[in-house]
């Protein structure tokens, strides 16, 4: 299990995480593009074991989830000098506009969403969540993507939560692996996004 996560963004998804982290026991730092003193009712509705904190100090924490519009994240990945050995779990959808509602699917040519991203945060383990993780049970099988590091053999990226369940095969795409929820709190709890 995690001993921290670091949430950038505080809209629906980065509510919706903090809210399952801080059920399962684990802290969490929340920030957005308008600084901490923005999430003091958000934070106070959270609890005790929530803090508002700058995008610098959500990154610092063992895992950080990236929920904010596709089309703001390279903003995002100026904020921190060094993403170098930080595990970054991907929540972005790839909106060309986030206002005055989300519409359109920016066009990245022969490169993906998460590549994209990935290229953003350089350094950075970064993964891609695409099947949520079930109520119902505690382990799923999901499509990761790990931008920039893909291994024939299966890796562990940081902590006993996120772990490759089988190895990669050749009909694998370099771009896939199997494995369980990110942020799996333990046994018999997953979490959603």
């Amino acid at each position: 299990m995690f001993r921290s996560v670091g949430i950038i963004g505080s809209g629906a998804v980065g509510q919706a995480v903090a809210r399952r982290c801080l059920a399962a026991g684990i802290p969490v730092v929340l920030s957005n593009s308008r600084g901490p003193a923005s999430l003091g009712g958000i934070v106070s509705e959270l609890g005790e074991a929530a803090a508002a904190g700058t995008v610098r100090r959500a990154a610092d924490a063992e895992l950080v989830v990236l929920a904010v519009p596709f089309v703001t994240v390279p903003d995002v990945g100026e904020q921190v000098d060094d993403w170098s050995g930080r595990v970054v779990v991907d929540a972005t959808n790839q909106f060309a506009q986030y206002q005055p509602s989300y519409a359109g699917r920016v066009d990245l040519g022969s490169e993906t969403g998460s590549e994209w991203v990935a290229r953003r945060l350089p350094g950075a383990t970064s993964s891609r969540r695409s099947t949520p993780c079930s109520p119902s049970t505690s382990r799923l099988t999901r499509t990761t993507t790990t931008a920039g590091r893909w291994s024939s053999t299966p890796e562990t990226i940081t902590g006993p939560t996120l772990r490759s369940r089988r190895s990669p095969t050749p009909s694998d795409s370099p771009r896939s692996t199997s494995g369980v929820c990110p942020m799996e709190a333990s046994s018999s709890s997953s979490m959603a996004h």
